[in-house]
């Protein structure tokens, strides 16, 4: 997964600008900025425990001048922003990669030939993202990539270029409602993770 995310790195124009939504302790912001020195991210992160961690291990890291982490939840946290990115990570709640990157791409705060990375898209999968970037002027790259310390399950990574003049326009808005209640089950899967074992036959 490192390997894609800093091979989208490297597709980049000179000097550009990363948002990433969740940053946990901070791993793939120091991976980004440490692929090309040119390279700026500001993460998003909506927990204040994780924030402080990640603050901390970039700082040791010396990355601190080109890595910016931001508190909060993401709705609220990127209307405040004043950047327009070139690339968007996705690492945070799969049921809110459609809806953030819809709001990027309203409020003129993608590039327009961005690209769109978004992870963990299969497991536990963003159905509603896969159905919103699909019917989008974007072109999609999937890897097929087994989870982090889970050989056994299978993950996927999207890499999606904005298509130079698109307006984001859908051809269809509405996802389909087995759509939505596979996004649902998702969700209430990775609420269960937080204090249960989720058995692979569930996922």
């Amino acid at each position: 997964k490192l390997q894609v995310l800093q091979s989208a790195c490297q597709e980049l124009d000179s000097e550009p600008r990363v948002l990433e939504f969740g940053t946990y302790i901070g791993f793939s912001s120091i991976a980004m900025a440490v692929s090309r020195s040119d390279l700026t991210v500001t993460s998003l992160e909506a927990h204040p425990i994780s924030a402080a961690v990640a603050l901390r291990l970039i700082k040791l890291s010396g990355l601190d001048s080109r890595i910016q982490v931001v508190l909060g939840p993401s709705d609220v946290t990127m209307a405040a922003l004043n950047v327009v990115a070139d690339m968007v990570f996705l690492d945070h709640s799969s049921r809110r990669y459609h809806l953030d990157l819809e709001s990027l791409i309203k409020n003129g705060q993608l590039s327009g030939a961005g690209l769109v990375v978004a992870d963990n898209v299969l497991s536990p999968g963003a159905p509603l993202f896969l159905n919103y970037i699909f019917q989008r002027h974007f072109d999609c790259r999937v890897y097929e990539i087994p989870e982090f310390m889970m050989e056994m399950v299978p993950d996927w990574i999207v890499v999606a270029k904005r298509l130079p003049g698109s307006s984001g326009a859908a051809v269809t808005t509405v996802p389909h409602a087995e759509l939505r209640k596979c996004a649902l089950q998702v969700h209430r899967l990775c609420m269960r993770s937080m204090h249960d074992v989720i058995e692979l036959n569930e996922r």
